[in-house]
């Protein structure tokens, strides 16, 4: 289950980190798997929300393996669905998902021409949880996107103002609450939500420079930066602990961990000149996406000891791009060769499973990682499209 959701961030930090595009020719093959079909892990297609999607993709899934995605219908339009049990059912307003919480409850934001509005469905019902304010004088004036959800169901996400900016917003109780910036500060997001409500996103400062920012007992905290210009938040967990990214004085981009008022530098892999932190479980486990120059690498850093995430289910040489970190240390990610052909993978217990696709060499990626390990994510069809599928954990 993910924690935050994720629009353009403008950071150089994941700039040379393209997105994977299934429907390319180039990402038309898939990674060698064992001859073995018993090795592999079952891969279930969720299918299609309506009769003209496409770009189908299972964007997270719960602790029960509820799943919740979208795919795209029209221009401007977009079909929301959660899948549980082998049931699909479609979410009543276009739109897309960021987030599915432990009790079921889908966050993201309706789709349409010109405006965004932040929502929430559970028990069958779509919730618009509106602004906290926007220019009337114009289309695009109004827009909120929610970005993650809590197990108590607080939902966190910005929103425009009515002074002509984005502030970080909470939602609980039925009520839309600006969580402000840090002082000298005018804009700020919130992308990621722990069990006691604290908030984890970012702050825009004098200059346009981005700091990363926490949001505690309603309360804005600029974490500063680890000497650079530019940090961003992306994650936190329940103990408190926020990781992201930020520039150093050196002008490189590192991942980080900030706790207890301290941010630590996670640094990058051997042979790469950037790094990330994408997600972090409770006991401290942190997931970075090391890139740059050598092929892109994964690790788990935790109190200054790095694991790689490697094994021999992925080929020598592919870039590895994680996604998401469960509380027994499993990672989900996908794996890409220079040539192109993409596969989701496993990782657990210093072992990388590769994820069968649903042709015999359609290209698959992953989205998100459960507590039992369950992955869900996109593969392609016949024909190039995309369907969301869950590689459930019980099969391997």
């Amino acid at each position: 289950m993910r924690t935050s959701g994720s629009r353009t961030l403008i950071t150089a930090a994941l700039a040379g980190a393209a997105s994977l595009v299934l429907a390319s020719a180039a990402a038309g093959a898939a990674l060698a798997t064992p001859a073995s079909a018993l090795a592999r892990p079952a891969v279930l297609d969720i299918g299609r929300a309506t009769p003209y999607g496409y770009g189908g993709r299972a964007v997270d899934v719960n602790d029960s393996g509820a799943v919740a995605g979208h795919e795209y219908v029209l221009p401007y339009s977009a079909a929301s669905f959660v899948w549980r049990d082998g049931r699909l059912t479609v979410i009543p307003t276009s739109g897309t998902v960021a987030a599915i919480s432990n009790t079921g409850r889908i966050v993201g934001a309706t789709e349409t021409h010109y405006n965004h509005q932040a929502y929430s469905y559970a028990n069958g019902r779509v919730t618009l949880l509106g602004y906290l304010g926007g220019d009337s004088r114009y289309p695009s004036g109004h827009q909120s996107y929610a970005t993650a959800v809590n197990t108590l169901g607080v939902v966190v996400g910005y929103s425009t103002t009515d002074h002509g900016t984005y502030h970080a917003f909470s939602y609980a109780g039925g009520k839309m609450r600006d969580l402000g910036v840090p002082r000298g500060a005018s804009d700020s997001q919130a992308r990621a939500v722990n069990l006691s409500g604290q908030a984890a996103g970012f702050s825009t400062r004098p200059g346009g420079t981005n700091h990363a920012t926490v949001w505690i007992a309603g309360r804005a905290i600029d974490l500063g930066t680890l000497g650079g210009a530019n940090s961003y938040a992306t994650a936190n967990n329940d103990l408190g602990q926020v990781v992201g990214y930020s520039e150093t004085a050196l002008g490189a981009v590192h991942a980080f961990s900030w706790k207890n008022g301290r941010m630590t530098d996670l640094g990058i892999a051997p042979g790469n000149t950037a790094s990330s932190a994408v997600a972090v479980n409770n006991h401290g486990q942190v997931l970075v996406y090391s890139h740059g120059r050598a092929a892109a690498r994964a690790y788990v850093w935790r109190d200054g000891r790095r694991t790689a995430v490697t094994g021999s289910g992925v080929p020598r040489g592919a870039s590895i791009q994680p996604v998401a970190i469960n509380e027994r240390g499993q990672v989900a990610g996908t794996a890409t060769l220079s040539t192109g052909a993409a596969s989701a993978f496993r990782w657990s217990d210093g072992v990388a499973t590769v994820l069968p696709g649903l042709t015999r060499r359609g290209a698959t990626s992953a989205s998100a990682i459960n507590a039992r390990g369950d992955v869900v994510g996109a593969a392609t069809v016949n024909g190039g499209d995309t369907h969301a599928v869950i590689w459930p954990a019980s099969a391997h």
